[in-house]
């Protein structure tokens, strides 16, 4: 798992920095912090940097920032949505930031996004700090709820037409329970017959230990619940080695085909290159190949 510090407070002339170590360490500068805390969960930062804007930092790892969120919260989102003919009910585990709410929203057909976030103060500290995110929070069709996502399912039998996991990374401690087949079977109960799960799996080719096992078991779980499992690769500038995968699954439709016909083109996401988001299995099984090898 990554991990990110803080420089000590600095003396006059001194510049304060982060940085996050993974396979490549990349140092930030930092302008202001705008909230540094221990939640009773988690470590939770947000720091204003140098080219980047805010950014949001869990457990000394960047979430997102301002610069090139887009590319996170639109490859989540927007495959899902956009292969769905009609998008009515969503939930999203984590997202407590706002940005993948925000983008469900555009959808005139959505009814209700439901948002369940485990901590309490990243929403708290978000919408202080971060309102052009977590004001989406605020919208009368979200209905935000503090608490575990895998308790949330097992308590309440709601069905959703698409279901967006927006958790820390797989190997982080907090995040771990959501990755797993049990879970998986969870969310498969609870969408409907044309409904979608997208969630993000991690770096597609650098982190030995990750894809040596995790994602692979990912993929081989979820090809259990669902007749599709697709992949789409995307660029990421201030993630590890700037490369990040999502998964899109689904029980009975192609994630690779556009049905919705709201006209939604993104910064990052059209509906005119759908299908060229999703590499093809074999690609992915060649990475994996690769991996190490190099």
């Amino acid at each position: 798992m990554a991990q990110g510090a803080l420089a000590e407070e600095p003396f006059e002339g001194m510049r304060l920095t982060f940085a996050e170590e993974s396979t490549i360490t990349a140092v930030y500068q930092v302008r202001r912090v705008l909230a540094h805390e221990r939640s009773a969960l988690q470590e939770i930062a947000i720091l204003e940097l140098e080219n980047w804007g805010k950014a949001l930092v869990l457990d000394g790892v960047i979430q997102f920032t301002q610069r090139d969120e887009f590319f996170y919260h639109e490859s989540l989102v927007h495959p899902a949505m956009m292969a769905h003919p009609n998008p009515r009910r969503v939930l999203v585990v984590g997202g407590g930031d706002g940005g993948v709410a925000r983008e469900a929203l555009r959808y005139p057909t959505v009814e209700e996004v439901t948002v369940v976030e485990v901590d309490g103060r990243v929403v708290e500290l978000c919408r202080r700090h971060m309102p052009e995110f977590a004001s989406s929070l605020d919208d009368p069709r979200v209905r935000l709820i503090i608490g575990n996502g895998r308790t949330f399912l097992e308590e309440h039998p709601d069905a959703y037409d698409v279901i967006l996991l927006d958790s820390n990374d797989p190997l982080a401690e907090l995040a771990r329970s959501l990755f797993d087949p049990v879970f998986f079977r969870l969310c498969a109960e609870h969408l409907t017959e044309e409904g979608m799960l997208a969630l993000h799996l991690s770096e597609s080719l650098f982190r030995e230990g990750y894809l040596g096992y995790e994602a692979p078991m990912v993929r081989g779980a979820l090809g259990q619940l669902f007749r599709y499992v697709e992949t789409i690769p995307m660029p990421y500038s201030t993630y590890p080695c700037n490369w990040w995968s999502f998964i899109v699954c689904s029980k009975g439709l192609d994630p690779k085909i556009v049905r919705n016909p709201y006209p939604f083109r993104g910064r990052y996401y059209d509906p005119g290159y759908h299908a060229w988001l999703f590499a093809p299995a074999s690609f992915i099984d060649r990475l994996e190949e690769l991996k190490g090898t190099f």
